[in-house]
């Protein structure tokens, strides 16, 4: 208990008021912890059971980072090759969702850091929650589309608008995965067998996506939706007054119980919190399945 005293007051300043700089200590701190609550780990994590141990569920990361697509030169020595245009598109794709990936956590933690906040106020409409889980859909959205250019280079060996020119089939999100096994060495079983499971995966993040669409397309903000409602009742009282003379007992308005407010409003933080934390574990897994025929594609190519 003493220590913990002194670690408090050692993140004051003298005049009693947290930094800004201990501040952002505290919530990165607060952050983390509930990432790892919902078991939601840094991307470069993946792939370890520990420091020397690949994890056989995430091996395609372990490929990823010691033996990715395309090897730098190191201090300035003249690389052993020039880089391909293949090289670059999976380098720049598999890091930019990396990168994403980062991003998404971090958004996804703030997301989850806010949740008690939001379902104590639910009739509060400036909700940080709901400002990050947008966030999280949108960096988790784009990520998916660099995994996919990722995967079109690797297996059709062009960038995804050379793909997309195929025909219209071959710009939905799953066609690649679905067509990807056409033409392969058919005795590679194991290849067949990660072919196989990107294809049921990539249904579950085209349905995902799907999600995020959704939200492009509707009202987005708790204002927004406030308003909508607020619309409605405008529109329906004006209709109704063109028909009769509005009594006093029509014009009422009947507030809601209050614990099915509570409880609606829970629910929509859960499930919520479920969509953000569910796309970016099937992305996890179906990203490095994805690295693992690369690199299954690429001993090919050297052959």
């Amino acid at each position: 208990m003493k220590a913990a005293e002194e670690n408090f007051r050692g993140l004051q300043m003298e005049d009693g008021i947290f930094s800004d700089e201990k501040l952002l200590e505290l919530i990165d701190s607060a952050v983390e912890r509930v990432l790892d609550e919902a078991g939601i780990y840094n991307i470069d994590h993946y792939g370890w059971s520990d420091i020397d141990t690949v994890d056989p569920d995430f091996v395609g990361h372990a490929m990823w980072q010691v033996s990715p697509p395309y090897e730098f030169s190191l201090y300035g020595s003249r690389p052993s090759r020039r880089p391909s245009e293949l090289d670059r598109i999976l380098t720049v794709s598999g890091s930019d969702f990396i990168g994403l990936m980062h991003a998404a956590r971090e958004t996804i933690g703030l997301c989850l850091l806010h949740k008690d906040s939001a379902a104590k106020r639910p009739f509060d409409t400036d909700k940080k929650f709901w400002l990050h889980h947008a966030s999280s859909m949108m960096l988790l959205n784009i990520a998916s589309d660099r995994v996919r250019s990722f995967f079109v280079a690797a297996r059709f060996n062009c960038s995804p608008v050379e793909y997309d020119k195929k025909g219209k089939k071959s710009k939905q999100y799953t066609a690649p995965f679905i067509e990807a096994w056409e033409g392969l060495h058919e005795d590679d079983v194991s290849l067949k067998s990660l072919l196989e499971e990107i294809k049921q995966l990539s249904n579950n993040v085209f349905e995902s996506r799907g999600k995020r669409n959704k939200l492009v397309h509707e009202v987005l903000s708790r204002d927004g939706s406030m308003h909508v409602r607020l619309m409605d009742m405008e529109q329906e009282s004006f209709d109704n007054s063109c028909e009769k003379l509005v009594s006093a007992s029509d014009s009422e308005f009947s507030f809601p119980d209050i614990d099915y407010v509570f409880e609606k409003n829970n629910k929509e933080l859960l499930e919520a919190v479920m969509e953000v934390v569910g796309w970016y574990k099937v992305l996890a897994k179906f990203s490095g399945l994805v690295f693992e025929v690369e690199h299954h594609l690429r001993n090919y190519r050297t052959q």
